[in-house]
């Protein structure tokens, strides 16, 4: 079925009581469009009469004129009847403006309780999947669902009422005057609006492909340019007045007239589309004027105004319905990417007759553990390895995505393609899932604090834990200074929109949040060094209170981490490539050498003058 999706977002749009209404709603302010038009030719009318004495017998006023102004029921003088006609239309205009303020209001909150519903769906697939976008890959991001795709299917939503019921019905009521005026000009406007959308659609293609010719052709010359420019220093040292070879003038001309040729063929589509509309308006504006003079006439000159308003006024529902597919067809993509996402199965789960795991006392154990990403490439490889319990420990890779993704797999935010996990010799997937995530605790930088109080981004809404218990975890990770500082203390409300954090204080507050929990493994991704040799001490020190008594697993980004570990572990192609400490891997590998350099060295940024 065609835009199956978008056909799935509209029929979260409500029941059938609340489609109903907005159709009701959005066929009656359509309906006032014509009868706006209708007055406008009665008051013509009225003008054509005092002006000739006589009112033609048109059916615009339909039984109220048989001939003559005196012959009007109620209305004896012509001044009262424009007064009549002239208030009965600014009541129509006034109703007119309040329905359509209506209908807008409903139709947007239509769209926005579908968003909302879509949002709400996101949010809670987000949690039910875990981060899993740890692992990479050109998967759709939850956030990027959440906001710029929500956000199109709304426009969509938007269009989409707004033509059917409002714009559709205006159009036929609008067209059903023109027809009941006068069939054959209204099939002879329907032709020639026919005609010129075929021209438009022609025209459009032609410019597109000849657009696209004189672009490239423009871009060829502006690379060359681009050469010249690179020459330059070339032709200076050996005292040229210019480039070698003297073409960059031929190329700067070429260049222009090119972009000249682009520009001007998107002017002759838009030219020679005004020219066709211009020529089928004086067309059928002739046509109505010879039906206007012939005797008798074929067109009373009122129903000749009415006509034409019609048909001006058509052009603008017309416009939205031919706008729809574009927008629908961009929301039945998006839509597409939102059900795939909300139809996915959670990766993990517990396994039947799973146990707690208990707290991690000797080692974690990797074996043959093989990692892919949602693109299918491979960011662990049947690796192999184990890593000592209480120790401070680092995990470097030469890609800088598979140390995250690894951390996701120690606290089951998905399980490995193949291969086992194993805390003190028990596999974790056979544990039951929150006390696998209640001993391995990984803080990153992303989503370090919501927006909240500290008191609350620590607990992290937990009512069980005191403010004993919370100040305490705040000192370990020594936050407590932090939030001494602030407008409010623990009270204070912190996040991108309030009281904002520098990234070493956004982690000592999640440190307090994991230390509050009492984890036997900590996964830490570091941040960029402070910018302070004070507040590089204060984060190293609480790195080292949070590292006592548990195993600390470390993602570093700065050298001094990477002195300070125990252990280092580099990954290379899904592989262990090298373990030691940092002095014995400097000594005996070339690829943590590279790394290091390229990426730990405090002065690789420093240029040499």
């Amino acid at each position: 079925m065609r835009w199956k999706s978008f056909r799935r977002v509209l029929r979260l749009g409500g029941g059938m009581t609340d489609r109903l209404s907005l159709y009701v709603l959005g066929a009656f302010n359509a309906m006032l469009v014509p009868l706006l038009v209708i007055d406008l030719g009665l008051i013509v009318l009225l003008m054509v009469g005092r002006t000739t004495g006589r009112l033609p017998n048109d059916w615009v006023l339909g039984p109220w004129v048989s001939g003559t102004i005196a012959d009007w029921p109620y209305y004896g003088r012509t001044d009262f009847c424009l007064l009549a006609l002239t208030a009965a239309g600014f009541a129509l205009s006034l109703l007119f403006a309040a329905t359509q303020l209506l209908f807008v209001r409903a139709v947007a909150r239509a769209a926005f309780r579908v968003a909302s519903l879509l949002r709400g769906e996101i949010h809670r697939q987000a949690f039910r999947l875990g981060p899993d976008d740890l692992l990479g890959g050109a998967r759709t991001q939850p956030e990027q669902l959440f906001t710029d795709q929500c956000e199109i299917l709304t426009r969509a939503l938007i269009a989409w009422w707004r033509v059917f019921p409002r714009s559709a019905f205006a159009l036929l009521a609008l067209m059903a005057v023109a027809f009941a005026l006068n069939p054959w000009l209204a099939l002879l406007s329907v032709l020639l609006a026919i005609a010129i959308f075929w021209i438009r659609t022609r025209l459009k293609s032609w410019s597109e492909e000849r657009v696209q010719y004189w672009r490239d052709r423009a871009t060829i010359h502006y690379d060359r340019l681009l050469d010249d420019l690179h020459l330059s220093p070339l032709a200076a040292s050996y005292g040229l007045p210019d480039t070698p070879g003297g073409a960059f003038a031929d190329n700067l001309k070429r260049y222009h007239d090119e972009l000249l040729r682009e520009r001007t063929s998107r002017a002759m589509v838009r030219a020679t589309l005004m020219l066709a509309i211009l020529v089928a308006a004086t067309f059928l504006t002739l046509v109505i004027g010879f039906n206007v003079l012939s005797t008798p006439p074929g067109l009373t000159v009122p129903a000749a105004v009415v006509l034409g308003v019609s048909l001006i006024c058509a052009y603008f529902p017309l416009s939205q319905i031919l706008r729809l597919p574009r927008a629908v067809q961009d929301a039945e993509r998006v839509a597409n990417e939102v059900f795939t996402f909300l139809d996915r199965t959670p990766g993990v789960g517990e396994a039947d007759q799973a146990k707690p795991l208990e707290r991690l006392r000797q080692s974690i154990e990797f074996d043959r553990v093989t990692l892919a990403d949602r693109d299918g490439h491979k960011l662990l490889n049947e690796a192999s390895f184990t890593l000592p319990a209480g120790k401070r420990l680092a995990i470097i890779a030469s890609d800088q995505r598979t140390p995250l993704a690894l951390a996701g797999l120690l606290v089951r935010f998905y399980d490995p393609t193949s291969g086992r996990i194993c805390f003190d010799g028990r596999e974790i997937s056979r544990a039951t899932l929150d006390t696998v995530r209640g001993q391995a605790v990984l803080v990153m930088q992303r989503g370090a604090i919501f927006t909240g109080s500290v008191h609350d981004n620590i607990a992290c809404g937990e009512v069980g834990f005191t403010t004993l218990q919370v100040t305490e975890a705040s000192q370990q990770a020594r936050a407590f200074d932090i939030v001494q500082n602030l407008p409010d203390g623990f009270t204070t409300v912190i996040g991108n929109h309030e009281v904002r954090l520098r990234p070493d204080e956004s982690l000592r507050i999640a440190l307090s949040r994991a230390l509050l929990r009492n984890p036997s493994l900590l996964i830490l991704e570091e941040p960029p060094a402070p910018p302070t040799e004070a507040e590089t001490a204060e984060l190293d020190a609480a790195i080292q209170r949070v590292a006592d008594g548990r195993t600390l697993i470390l993602l570093p980004h700065r050298l001094a981490t990477l002195r300070s570990a125990d252990k280092i572990v580099l990954l290379h192609e899904g592989r262990v490539h090298a373990m030691g400490t940092h002095a014995e891997l400097i000594q005996s590998s070339d690829l943590y050498r590279h790394i290091n350099y390229v990426r730990f060295n405090p002065f690789r940024h420093v240029s040499v003058s």
